[in-house]
């Protein structure tokens, strides 16, 4: 019952100062996702954020989704992202152990620096996510002046691995190898008993890019090599995968590198504890009738 909602994913590609916007809109349903619409908006930065702005916003009305807040995948150039192996860690003392590294797992001062982690499911790794509050402060203001209601910046990485999971369609045990080529270089994803998550970005042909990437996540060289598209059956993947993320935040990596103070919510998830409330009413009476 958690694979069930409407989400929009956004997807920032391209060069800095020249990037683009796309969008998907979806429609999820347990053991099921449709792709309502896409969007694509191009050169934001030779646009008015009105006038993008206003084409979102029918988008969304086309579809009765302005409730809706979309989950933005962040350019994987602007995200650093970092494994930590912590056996033995409780979840009550994982963050003061990340926090105890934390200075070390990237280059910026510490004011600059905004964080994100999450524990990968089954295992004693967690992915930490790490971009540069400057990043942050221009796609919110960004946003905000286009009206555009948003609930998440994340990374590439945790919308791909909560996307092959959230419909049953998890990888194979020996790993997994996928790649796509974006305006900036070849952008891989993988997983691996070595590895449980890797991404990242290459300024080289996908042939070369995915060769590393296997090196990287002791994959046996003849693992067959996906392209990202066909392994999550969208033309876009990263704002499908995002959307799906928006629709079923439950089934999803909890990473998030908006403040919270930003997050703009769900209009209608005030709902939710009415209506599981509501649910939980009848089932009582039944519960109570046999008793």
């Amino acid at each position: 019952w958690l694979a069930f909602g409407s989400g929009v994913g956004i997807e920032i590609s391209g060069p800095r100062g020249a990037e683009s916007l796309h969008a998907a809109a979806v429609r999820v349903r347990p053991g099921r996702a449709r792709v309502l619409d896409t969007l694509a908006v191009e050169a934001l930065s030779q646009q008015a954020s009105g006038v993008w702005g206003t084409q979102f916003s029918a988008f969304l009305r086309k579809y009765g989704l302005r409730h809706v807040a979309a989950t933005v995948v962040l350019p994987r150039r602007d995200v650093i992202l970092r494994h930590l192996a912590l056996p033995g860690v409780s979840d009550k003392d994982l963050a003061a152990a990340i926090e105890f590294q934390m200075e070390g797992l990237h280059p910026y001062p510490e004011d600059e620096a905004v964080s994100s982690w999450v524990r990968i499911p089954a295992t004693a790794s967690v992915l930490i996510a790490v971009t540069r509050r400057a990043v942050l402060d221009r796609y919110t203001a960004m946003f905000a002046e286009a009206g555009v209601k948003i609930g998440c910046f994340t990374c590439s990485a945790a919308v791909v691995y909560s996307a092959l999971r959230l419909l049953g369609n998890p990888p194979p045990v020996a790993g997994l190898l996928a790649y796509q080529t974006t305006a900036t270089g070849t952008e891989v994803y993988g997983e691996s008993p070595a590895r449980p998550l890797f991404s990242a970005i290459f300024d080289v042909p996908a042939d070369r890019a995915t060769a590393l990437a296997a090196a990287e996540l002791r994959l046996d060289p003849n693992t067959e090599v996906h392209h990202l598209a066909e392994r999550l059956r969208a033309d876009w993947p990263l704002p499908y995968a995002a959307a799906l993320a928006s629709a079923c935040p439950f089934l999803s990596l909890p990473l998030n590198l908006l403040p919270v103070g930003q997050r703009q919510f769900d209009s209608r998830a005030k709902w939710i504890p009415s209506a599981a409330l509501g649910a939980a009413v009848p089932l009582l009476a039944i519960g109570c009738s046999f008793s």
